[in-house]
This record gives structure tokens, C-alpha cells and sequence, in this order.
């Protein structure tokens, strides 16, 4: 079965690649970032590009919304952006308490804030999702092909810093 699968921060390094190879294998992708044109060659392989600005919660909803207004799910999210979606989600949903980044933006686009680490597949096993952290190549890969298996919702929280 086909999954529909939202990636953020996918205009370059491993989310505009796992976009594409997600694509070869079958599935609908959608990427999202903040620079759309640099996501345009993923295209031709079927990748639906996406304007989003993970730092905007009205950004964030507007993106997820697109998504299931046209495909009416959304089976795995890989959250690979800098700044995490679900972050915004969850606060403008009532949850600030589950946010990593409780950070806005002032009139000038500064970023204003401060940062609380957690760790989102364990938050995420509280909604019943499937969840995958991954810190290498090896473990994306096993988590992206295990995901597809899945008939509940999917987080892959990729770790790229120690």
C-alpha cells in the first residue's frame, strides 16, 4: 500500500534525498521547506513540493491541511527540518507542554525564545504512533521500510548532532 508521507527541510541534504528515493519506491511524498524552487527536480519523480515555514504555526497547518484535503491521511512525517513542525503543531493545538522550541518571531523575523530538549518518539508513543529514532544511515533506511509496514500513524526523529 502506497503511504502518504510530509517530509520538512527537504531542499537539501537528507531530506531532499529521502524524498526522492521514498518516491521511487511507490510512495506519494510530499517536501516541504521554505525554499520551494530548490526542491523543483524532485518533481520528476513525483515529489509534491511544498512552501513551508516550520518557525509558523498558520505555515505548519496550512501544509498538513493541503496534504489531507488531497489525500485525506497522512501515514508517516519526517520531521527533518531545523526548527521541528510538530513543535508548532502541538502548541497551536493546546500541547506547549510536548514543545521543544517555545520560540516566535518578532516584527523584525528574529527568532525569540529559548529551547527545551525532548524527545519526540516517546512523546509520540502517548498518540499511539509507530516510532523510529534514527542517528545513522543504517537506522533511516530500517526505519523509512518498517514505516511503510505500519497501519498507525509514523514519526522518524532523525538525530544528526550527538
Amino acid at each position: 500500500m502506497e503511504k502518504v508521507i510530509l517530509i520538512t527541510g527537504a531542499s537539501s541534504g537528507i531530506g531532499f534525498d529521502a524524498a526522492k528515493m521514498l518516491a521511487l519506491k511507490g510512495n506519494k511524498v510530499y517536501a516541504a521547506a521554505r525554499r520551494v524552487e530548490r526542491m523543483e527536480p524532485l518533481k520528476e519523480y513525483g515529489v509534491v513540493p511544498l512552501h513551508l515555514d516550520v518557525t509558523d504555526a498558520a505555515s505548519c497547518k496550512a501544509c498538513v491541511k493541503d496534504i489531507i484535503d488531497a489525500e485525506g491521511r497522512i501515514d508517516v512525517l519526517v520531521d527533518n527540518a531545523g526548527f521541528g513542525c510538530i513543535n508548532n503543531l502541538q502548541m497551536s493545538n493546546g500541547i506547549g507542554n510536548l514543545a521543544t522550541e517555545f520560540r516566535r518571531r518578532d516584527e523584525n523575523g528574529q527568532l525569540l525564545g529559548s529551547l527545551l530538549k525532548i524527545d519526540y518518539a516517546i512523546c509520540a508513543t502517548g498518540y499511539g504512533a509507530v516510532t523510529y529514532t534514527a542517528r545513522t544511515l543504517d537506522e533511516l533506511r530500517f526505519a523509512i521500510e518498517d514505516a511503510k509496514k505500519q497501519t498507525v500513524s509514523t514519526l522518524i526523529d532523525i538525530k544528526v548532532l550527538p
